[in-house]
């Protein structure tokens, strides 16, 4: 390996999507092409208080508090599992960074900065931070692979000078979805390219190797959500998994306390992280989810899945009818019990065409723009 990048995305997430993606994009550089790629060990105060077990705010809402300290284990074991991944997987920096000011002793000790991908440019995201945006970088080579502004507009918190003034200092720029492509392209006047999310460069082999044994016996469904916060989702997989007799499996029990899925009788997995997301993906009969990287993942499984939308108008987020689109699945979006129906099976022996045009474009652009 000849020269050092650094990745500064959502590594202080704990979040399966934000790092699987983050492990995509630094396994690619080294792998494909001779870097070391480093991951900045950035975490914010906005991102430490939205993660953390027990957050300053939290003293000043009792059921909140009470639900943590009642779930404390599980809540701790999560936040470990966490860690073993970034440990494990991702090989972080040492140093920890916590402001923008503070990541200015890092400007010139890569030869290239990349930010991206996940949701680091939406503007509206409880833990966004300026700093995605490296105005601190000076001397590195800048540039944006995949980032996604969310469903958000820029020019909601900044001004289109301003903004103009932030992307023109980029050597290359690339987004994750078409809205964001027209956004940027609209503020900057120049052609943005759209690339794939980095958890899509990496082959269904690559993926197989981080994942050990089943860690359920038998047949389940796997139902992954960014929150469980729809009850009347929570209630069509409940009752279909009664319907096959199979039980339902949950992560993440920051997510499960709050809203209280047990009661729909889906069993919190005693372990978290993105190695317990992937293990459960990849083994499950059947899968239910509601994020972005629970459709990419479920896709590259080739399991049988439907994504739950909560939008009862038929309307999509920007972000999923992005992705559903790409992986040509927007047939799988569910919204009622009659969507799902037989749970009909997927034909995965269709080559998709525009997937694989897309994984070429995102291969060319990374290697025509990191040096």
């Amino acid at each position: 390996m000849n020269k050092k990048v650094g990745i500064l995305t959502l590594s202080a997430s704990d979040n399966c999507g934000s790092l699987l993606q983050t492990y995509a994009l630094k396994t690619y550089l080294e792998k494909y092409m001779g870097f070391y790629a480093e991951v900045i060990n950035f975490e914010s105060e906005q991102s430490k208080r939205l993660y953390d077990i027990f957050p300053k705010n939290i003293w000043f809402h009792p059921r909140g508090l009470w639900l943590r300290l009642t779930h404390y284990r599980a809540l701790a074991g999560q936040k470990k599992d966490y860690k073993h991944f970034r440990e494990v997987y991702l090989k972080m920096g040492k140093n920890v960074y916590h402001t923008e000011d503070e990541l200015k002793e890092l400007d010139g000790t890569y030869s290239t900065i990349i930010c991206g991908s996940d949701q680091i440019w939406n503007v509206g995201m409880s833990d966004f931070d300026n700093a995605f945006f490296l105005e601190w970088v000076k001397k590195s080579r800048k540039v944006a692979y995949a980032p996604s502004l969310g469903g958000g507009t820029l020019v909601k918190k900044y001004s289109p000078e301003k903004l103009k003034a932030i992307f023109s200092s980029f050597s290359s720029i690339s987004v994750r979805e078409e809205a964001g492509k027209n956004q940027l392209e609209s503020l900057t006047g120049k052609e943005i390219d759209m690339v794939l999310d980095p958890t899509l460069i990496l082959s269904r082999e690559e993926w197989n190797e981080i994942v050990d044994a089943p860690m359920v016996d038998g047949k389940y469904i796997f139902f992954y959500s960014w929150a469980y916060r729809d009850d009347e989702i929570n209630k069509i997989i409940s009752e279909y998994a009664k319907k096959v007799g199979l039980d339902v499996y949950v992560i993440n029990a920051s997510k499960w306390i709050a809203k209280d899925p047990q009661k729909y009788d889906f069993r919190l997995f005693p372990m978290s992280g993105p190695e317990t997301f992937l293990n459960l993906m990849k083994y499950a009969d059947k899968v239910f989810v509601q994020s972005f990287h629970g459709v990419i993942f479920a896709n590259i499984f080739k399991k049988d899945f439907y994504f739950m939308d909560e939008h009862r108008d038929n309307t999509l987020d920007p972000r999923l009818d992005s992705i559903l689109t790409i992986l040509d699945k927007k047939d799988r979006v569910a919204r009622n019990a009659k969507d799902i129906g037989q749970f009909e099976a997927i034909d995965y022996s269709r080559e998709n065409k525009p997937l694989g045009n897309l994984k070429a474009t995102s291969e060319t652009f990374l290697e025509k723009n990191i040096v």
